[in-house]
C-alpha cells in the first residue's frame, strides 16, 4: 500500500512539473510570437514608407521634368499626395475606389478613362508580408498620384499614360544606377536665383 502511494505521489509531481513546463513553453511562445509580430508590423510600416517616399519622389521628378512644373505646383501636387496618402492608410479610400474615379473622370467624348490597375503590381505574386506592404504602397502611390493630376491640374488619360510611360523609364535608370534618388530630390529642389538672374 505504502508504494502504491508513493508513486501516486511521484506521478502526480511528476504530472503537474510536466503541467507547469507546458505552460512556462506556451506563454513563452506566446511571448515570441507577439514580438515577431510585432517586429513584422513594424518591418512592414518601413518598407511601406521607404516605398511611398521613393515613388513620390519618382513621380514628382517626372511630372516636373515632362510637363515642365513649377516648384510650386509640384508642392501642391505632393501636398495632395499626402493627404490622399493618409486616407488610403486609415482605410477611407481604397485604391479600387480611386481606380473608379479616375475611370469615369478620366475619359473624354465617351471614351474609357485611365485605368491604373493596368499599372499596377499583382498582389499574389507576394512572397511575404514586407514585399506584400510594399506592392501595395506602390499600388496606391501610382493611383493616387494619378488621381492628384487629375483634380489639380485637370490632365486625362493621355497626359496620364505619357506620364506612367514615363516613370518607368525614370525606374529602369534608377535601377542601372544612371541616376540616383539624390539626384531626383536635388532636381526637386526650387533652383536658387543668382544674383546676375535677379538683376
Amino acid at each position: 500500500m505504502k508504494l502504491a502511494r508513493k508513486m501516486k505521489r511521484k506521478a502526480e509531481k511528476s504530472a503537474a512539473k510536466g503541467e507547469e513546463k507546458a505552460r512556462t513553453g506556451y506563454e513563452k511562445a506566446k511571448r515570441d510570437v507577439y514580438h515577431a509580430t510585432a517586429k513584422e508590423i513594424v518591418m512592414q510600416n518601413v518598407a511601406a514608407d521607404e516605398m511611398r517616399d521613393r515613388m513620390t519622389l519618382i513621380f514628382l521628378a517626372s511630372a516636373k521634368a515632362k510637363f515642365k512644373l513649377s516648384a510650386k505646383v509640384c508642392d501642391m501636387l505632393r501636398h495632395k499626395m499626402a493627404i490622399h496618402y493618409l486616407c488610403w492608410k486609415d482605410g477611407t479610400v481604397t485604391v479600387d475606389d480611386i481606380r473608379k474615379i479616375l475611370l469615369d473622370e478620366s475619359g473624354m467624348y465617351g471614351r474609357k478613362g485611365f485605368d491604373v490597375s493596368e499599372y499596377c503590381m499583382p498582389l499574389g505574386k507576394a512572397q511575404d508580408s514586407i514585399t506584400l506592404a510594399k506592392m501595395e504602397t506602390f499600388n496606391a502611390i501610382t493611383a493616387i498620384f494619378m488621381l492628384c493630376l487629375l483634380d489639380g491640374l485637370g490632365y486625362k488619360q493621355k497626359r496620364m499614360k505619357g506620364l506612367y510611360l514615363y516613370v518607368t523609364s525614370i525606374m529602369d535608370e534608377i535601377e542601372k544606377k544612371e541616376i540616383t534618388l539624390k539626384d531626383l530630390s536635388d532636381y526637386l529642389k526650387p533652383r536658387k536665383k543668382t544674383v546676375k538672374e535677379v538683376a
